[in-house]
């Protein structure tokens, strides 16, 4: 290998690092990524900076001779092909992750990747033994084998699979995760194709660094673009759940609780706070973008249950089991639960009378406010009567998947009341 050969590799090869390094930081610290995003990123660069490493690593160590220097050059081209095979496992993960598949180590695609990469790392341990598809000399000089071809074809087949899981399901994914894939997925393999015929140019690992960074770049945008997108559909979440929680029908009947109290009733003060206490909540929360702290909720939701108990006395009984308190969650959240079990679950049997309890518990990943009420209960799978969803709980359930990745499991059954969680993960709780 000439000379200038050699200095154009060691470019190349130092050229990739540095655009891995930036990549591996660039994914630690983006603001913008999701969770889960972000942990596939980091393994692939993390993985991308050990495989053109070793590269660059065994090329600085090609001046050197002896037994040592032959023996580290054997370990780092076997590294160096293995990460390298490694990474396009992990970004077919990545790849059916993005697409929607929750378990995508149970997908068949993904098997037949681990397959082909285990079948790459029996060729590699082969390889040691033969020489059948490269050999480094006693002079520590690489030569292709005869069988040098065949080596490529696992990784090759794996970015096929991941081509055709891209092409199959390429619906699921939005413009900039499409594209994405597309770059990573096309710009090492056409590197490869040129590194096959090009004797002596170590031309894919730039091209993967490359296609890595343009990955990296798009779904940072894309999901930039998404997070700007969530936060102006949560503000009009909170719009339409403010609006639906302040109804004329219920402000008519709270006030008209109040004023029969306001007669002949020493509890009328203490009513009109508690009605006060609930429309001043119901007010901070639209110009109050960050998380609340629970037990803020649960005041404003208790505020609710002691109006309905005005109107409805010891038809409604209202039961506390709360356990934990020390969390977040966001605003507006828990009393359109607590009112929906009231509205369509007590209220909703023939008699009108019925229990409503909340209750919270601490979990090991995760936090639980549970909303459980002994009325009407209804078939979860059915269409509403009403023919359409109610606002609240359709609100309450965007709201909790954009603002902490929460969700809200309802479990119901007719005339046996219903359930419903409100489940906030610990990951997604504010700093402080």
């Amino acid at each position: 290998m000439s000379e200038a050969l050699i200095g154009v590799n060691l470019a190349i090869a130092a050229a990739g690092l540095t655009i891995c390094i930036i990549g591996l930081l660039q994914s630690l610290l983006g603001r913008q990524l999701a969770p889960e995003t972000r942990r596939f990123l980091v393994v692939i660069f993390a993985v991308l900076v050990v495989y053109v490493g070793c590269d660059l690593l065994g090329q600085a160590a090609d001046d050197y001779s002896g037994t040592l220097a032959v023996a580290a050059a054997r370990v780092l081209l076997f590294l160096e092909s293995l990460s390298s095979a490694f990474a396009a496992l992990v970004l077919l993960a990545f790849l059916l992750r993005s697409c929607g598949e929750e378990r995508w180590w149970e997908s068949a695609a993904f098997r037949a990747a681990c397959v082909l990469w285990l079948l790459y790392l029996a060729m590699l341990v082969f390889n040691e033994a033969t020489g059948a598809f490269y050999v480094i000399n006693r002079d520590n000089v690489y030569h292709r084998g005869p069988y040098y071809p065949a080596l490529l074809v696992p990784p090759v087949l794996i970015m096929a699979i991941g081509l055709a899981v891209l092409v199959k399901r390429r619906a699921d994914l939005s413009p900039g995760e499409r594209s994405a894939f597309v770059a990573y997925l096309v710009i090492p393999a056409a590197s490869m194709v040129w590194q096959m015929l090009s004797y002596g140019l170590y031309i894919v690992v730039l091209g993967t660094a490359i296609a890595a960074f343009v990955m990296l770049t798009y779904i940072q945008s894309d999901q930039s673009r998404r997070h700007y997108l969530a936060q102006a559909e949560n503000a009009r979440l909170k719009s339409d759940l403010m609006l639906s929680q302040l109804q004329p029908h219920f402000l008519s009947n709270a006030l008209g609780a109040i004023g029969g109290l306001c007669r002949d009733n020493p509890e009328a003060k203490e009513a009109i706070g508690t009605f006060s206490r609930y429309l001043r909540e119901n007010v901070d929360a639209l110009t109050d973008d960050a998380p609340a702290p629970f037990s803020r909720e649960l005041d404003h939701a208790r505020a609710y249950l002691e109006l309905e108990k005005l109107r409805f006395g010891d038809d409604l009984s209202v039961a506390y089991d709360v356990r934990a308190t020390e969390f977040f969650m966001p605003t507006l959240t828990l009393q359109p639960i607590a009112e929906n079990a009231v509205r369509h679950g007590i209220r909703g049997t023939e008699d009108g009378t019925g229990t409503v309890t909340v209750s919270s518990r601490e979990c090991k990943d995760r936090w639980e406010v549970t909303v459980a009420d002994d009325g009407a209960g209804f078939d979860p799978m059915a269409p509403p009567a009403d023919g359409r969803t109610h606002v609240g709980l359709a609100a309450v359930r965007e709201r909790l998947h954009h603002e902490c990745g929460g969700e809200l499991l309802v479990e119901s059954e007719p005339g046996c009341g219903s359930r419903v969680t409100i489940v906030i993960p610990k990951a997604g709780e504010p700093d402080g």
